[in-house]
């Protein structure tokens, strides 16, 4: 299945985000992505007709565009203290060198 790149879909800049060279991971804060307008702006559909949520982001040094996955909520807290505090995503293509996006809540 491949996931449909909108044109009008908001890409993620690839320089707002930190490489961990060890986890091979993006890691970014939400505060980073410029006002919420819509909501979670970045958070989109990225299969046409099903309910797979997640981000597409777009590098500045090559154009390409990757789309990612999102799997889960990171929590802080237990019971009623409980917060979001971030979000996991994981490469769609199997081929990425990024193998997580991880979002912080800041």
């Amino acid at each position: 299945m491949n996931y449909e790149l909108d044109p009008l879909t908001d890409k993620m800049p690839l320089d707002k985000f930190h490489w961990s060279k060890e986890e091979k991971a993006l890691i970014g804060e939400m505060s980073d992505f410029g006002p919420l307008s819509r909501g979670q702006w970045w958070l989109v559909d990225i299969y046409k007709g099903f309910d797979y949520k997640g981000i597409f982001i777009r590098s500045h040094m090559t154009d390409n565009v990757e789309c990612f996955r999102f799997v889960c909520n990171i929590y802080n807290g237990t019971g009623e203290d409980k917060e979001i505090c971030g979000w996991r995503f994981s490469p769609v293509n199997v081929n990425c060198k990024v193998k997580e996006v991880i979002i912080y809540n800041d």
